[in-house]
């Protein structure tokens, strides 16, 4: 009977071993009780002040974004009054640009606004290029 007993009492150990590391593994994937009481929908403090570090940072950032903002129009606004104050601004002024450009003299003066792509370089067409002249074959570069 003795013979018996051994591999009973193993297997017994290792199913109650098994048995406390599932409840472990289930203790630990529903939070192991480690909140102290808390509630698990409650944030705990640390994560109450990174997330009122992160706001008052997103509100300083439109702040700032504000301000840029109205200094652009104000500087913008005093380069189209000097523009209007002579012949060759008016003359500026007058040009028809495509919707979404900006004068250029307003560009120099205050930089792009913000949000605005810079304009894309345009290639210049040949000025001895005829209208039904097929365009040059771009040359072959060497092979690096």
């Amino acid at each position: 009977m003795a013979p018996d007993l051994a591999p009973r009492s193993r297997r017994a150990r290792l199913g109650a071993l098994l048995l406390l590391f599932a409840l472990a593994g289930l203790a630990g994937a529903c939070g192991g009780g480690e909140g102290g009481g808390e509630e698990d929908g409650a944030p705990s403090q640390e994560e109450q002040l990174a997330r009122a570090r992160i706001d008052s940072m997103r509100k300083v950032r439109k702040q700032k974004d504000s301000l840029a903002t109205a200094r652009r129009a104000a500087c913008a606004d005093s380069v189209v009054a000097a523009l209007k104050k002579s012949p060759g601004g008016r003359k500026v002024l007058e040009a028809k640009l495509p919707p979404g450009e900006e004068l250029p003299p307003i560009v120099q003066a205050c930089g792009p606004a913000k949000g605005m792509a810079p304009a894309p370089a345009v290639a210049a067409a040949p000025a001895a290029a005829k209208p039904g002249a097929p365009a040059p074959a771009p040359a072959a570069q060497p092979p690096a």
